[in-house]
């Protein structure tokens, strides 16, 4: 079996400003014929996607967005109410009863999913998955699909007035 070819993050990051430099000079180009000026590796064999430039979207789309909106008193009062089933869903792993007794909200999720990523207290299986767990040891899982949702509803939420 051939071997795949692994982006790093500093890769990526060298390959996005690559094909944004492509997209201006030759719009019309294929993906194929663009790998191919980048890398000797088959396209089908690339795996661009690591737990490393997964880690950093979480950063960049969940804990730094949180940390910012926390400072607008009337937004993150909306979120401490409305539950986190409106915006995805996931599958709870083991959450401490004090915590079951009433509706988990996306304010609560955002800070969980905030201090999982900034403590790096986040596990990325084959699965595509991410578990993501604190010091008391709850623990909430989500697939890729539902991180997505919830980072488009976060995004969307974000943007308006």
């Amino acid at each position: 079996m051939p071997e795949l070819f692994y982006i790093t993050p500093m890769q990526t990051f060298k390959l996005l400003q690559q094909l944004q430099q492509a997209l201006r000079e030759r719009p019309d180009q294929r993906l194929s014929d663009f790998w191919a000026t980048v890398s000797e590796t088959p396209p089908e064999q690339a795996v661009l996607v690591s737990d490393d430039i997964l880690r950093q979207e979480l950063y960049s789309q969940i804990a730094r967005p949180w940390e910012q909106l926390k400072r607008q008193k009337k937004k993150k009062s909306i979120l401490g109410k409305r539950p986190a089933t409106d915006w995805c869903h996931y599958e709870l792993l083991n959450l401490q009863p004090n915590l079951m007794r009433k509706p988990l909200t996306i304010g609560f999720l955002l800070e969980f999913l905030r201090n999982a990523i900034s403590h790096d207290k986040l596990r990325i299986d084959s699965k595509q998955g991410v578990t993501f767990s604190d010091w008391e040891h709850n623990r909430l899982r989500f697939s890729f699909a539902q991180l997505q949702q919830l980072i488009d509803a976060f995004r969307e939420f974000r943007s308006q007035g």
